[in-house]
């Protein structure tokens, strides 16, 4: 089977112009790999009007059940950190969520600061790493915008979750900068 015809690929590349879409509603330029394969960053954005350049990465994945955190590989955040630094440009990190029916995200500076979050009478100190996941906290996320009814369902439908893994929304995140 080939990479594109993966459903999680697929997912991924869904979560992707949804993001796309709402980059551009709010005034940039966004350019993508035209190479097929991996990529270290999904967009390049532009702003004409404040000249801002970003580099976005999009994960298409609902935040965990159990706890009030999302996280990416290690691995992963490694390349956005050195992507950073080697090139003095800010990396973004969406978060396209099907089951908050919202995007959110923030800069890396903001994931990657040190928080502590109580959390069922425990405190957790993110980021949070997990073998080869770095969990960081939901409220540590600017909301950018909420999914659609069309938005939710093209992503759920291609979700590789097993359907008896029900879903508990009690954590709501506050949007700040």
């Amino acid at each position: 089977m080939k990479w594109s015809e993966r459903t999680q690929t697929q997912k991924g590349v869904a979560g992707e112009r949804i993001a796309q879409r709402h980059l551009e509603a709010r005034g940039f330029i966004v350019y993508q790999p035209v190479t097929d394969g991996a990529h270290l960053f999904d967009f390049l954005c532009a702003n004409k009007k404040s000249q801002r350049l970003v580099a976005a990465e999009v994960k298409t994945k609902p935040r965990r059940q159990f706890y009030p955190d999302t996280g990416i590989n290690v691995k992963h955040l490694e390349d956005y950190m050195a992507v950073q630094a080697h090139h003095a440009i800010e990396v973004f990190i969406y978060f396209v969520d099907e089951i908050e029916r919202r995007i959110y995200g923030n800069k890396l500076a903001a994931l990657i600061a040190a928080k502590e979050v109580e959390h069922n009478g425990k405190t957790l100190t993110y980021p949070l790493r997990q073998g080869d996941i770095i969990y960081f906290p939901l409220c540590s996320m600017i909301d950018v915008a909420s999914l659609d009814e069309h938005e939710q369902e093209a992503i759920s439908n291609l979700s590789t979750r097993n359907p008896a893994y029900t879903y508990a929304t009690d954590i709501s995140f506050e949007a700040s900068l």
